[in-house]
């Protein structure tokens, strides 16, 4: 007999979403059983145009090797429609996985999840600016735009 557990290993809910991005957040197991999940929610979002995504990953628990390969090739598919994957509120496994495979000199990485936050991302000259907005209207948070290498795609 079959009993369904409470015991969800992998959530993605899209938490806000407007014309061209959206911020989603990601629970439980990142994982090689699961994965797929993740890359099918985030070409979806592809395809509805939504461009600019923030992935919070502050209630991931477990990330496997398929789990980071599914965010770059996810950041990949993102570079390449002129867009970008942020990866947003990363605990300290996430942060030292990424460190010891590099990946944290090649991914998009935030501070934190704060929601109200909008990015708006230009590449220009080969140097991406990045302006961090409250809102289209407000002055931009620090007083001027950040610059930060140009993305590129990753292979791993």
């Amino acid at each position: 007999m079959f009993h369904p557990t409470n015991d969800l290993s992998l959530d993605v809910t899209t938490v806000s979403a407007d014309a061209t991005g959206a911020i989603i957040q990601v629970r439980g197991d990142l994982d090689v059983a699961h994965c797929q999940l993740l890359a099918a929610v985030l070409d979806n979002h592809l395809q509805l145009g939504h461009r600019f995504v923030r992935l919070d990953l502050s209630q991931l628990e477990i990330l496997d090797g398929s789990g980071l390969r599914a965010i770059v090739a996810a950041h990949n598919q993102f570079l390449a429609a002129r867009g970008n994957l942020i990866l947003t509120n990363i605990g300290p496994m996430v942060v030292r996985l990424l460190s010891l495979t590099e990946l944290d000199q090649a991914l998009l990485i935030a501070d934190g999840p704060d929601y109200s936050t909008r990015f708006f991302c230009v590449a220009r000259s080969g140097v991406f600016v990045r302006a961090c907005r409250r809102s289209p209207t407000s002055p931009p948070l620090n007083g001027a735009l950040r610059r930060l290498r140009c993305p590129t795609p990753v292979a791993w």
